[in-house]
């Protein structure tokens, strides 16, 4: 069974569905209203517009279909084009990555002291080291000197607290 001829099978259906409804609310308009009959008759097609089958297959026949054509992504469903543009995005995302990953493996460059020429650019290059040293020893000292006061603050108010739940027990 070719797919043409499910086609217009399925097509001779529901033309043949679509006269059964128009006979149908044409006898319902005709009836005067007795519930009884209009049940009758609507579940019986009417003779007087009922088609013979291969006339319907016939004129199916007599109209050619156009087929659409399909290039490329237009021929997938909205799903299909999603899930593509994810996994381009993840292919992406992990070429990131995989650079990231092999930068991370790299040893870390120090300057190429070959290009100095002098023992001037040593110096200050040692001077400058020497500067960011003393200044990371600096806030280290200070940071050291806040954590400190802020023990003693926490030990303090904890005697503090300690002594008031002893007052509260006592009344």
């Amino acid at each position: 069974m070719s797919v043409s001829h499910v086609e217009e099978v399925e097509t001779a259906t529901l033309e043949e569905l679509f006269d059964f409804i128009d006979c149908c609310d044409e006898c319902l308009q005709t009836n005067n209203g007795d519930g009884n009959n209009a049940l009758l008759i609507s579940t019986s097609p009417c003779p007087q517009h009922a088609q013979p089958h291969s006339d319907i297959t016939d004129d199916a026949k007599k109209t050619p279909k156009r087929r659409r054509k399909r290039i490329g992504w237009s021929s997938s469903t909205g799903l299909q084009r999603r899930k593509r543009a994810e996994l381009e995005f993840l292919r992406q995302h992990v070429q990131d990555l995989e650079a990231y990953v092999h930068q991370l493996n790299l040893p870390p460059t120090l300057p190429n002291f070959n290009l100095m020429k002098s023992d001037i650019r040593m110096e200050e290059f040692a001077t400058l080291q020497l500067e960011k040293r003393l200044r990371s020893e600096e806030v280290n000292r200070v940071l050291k000197a806040i954590m400190a006061n802020q023990l003693d603050k926490h030990n303090e108010l904890r005697i503090v607290l300690g002594d008031s739940n002893n007052y509260k027990k006592d009344d």
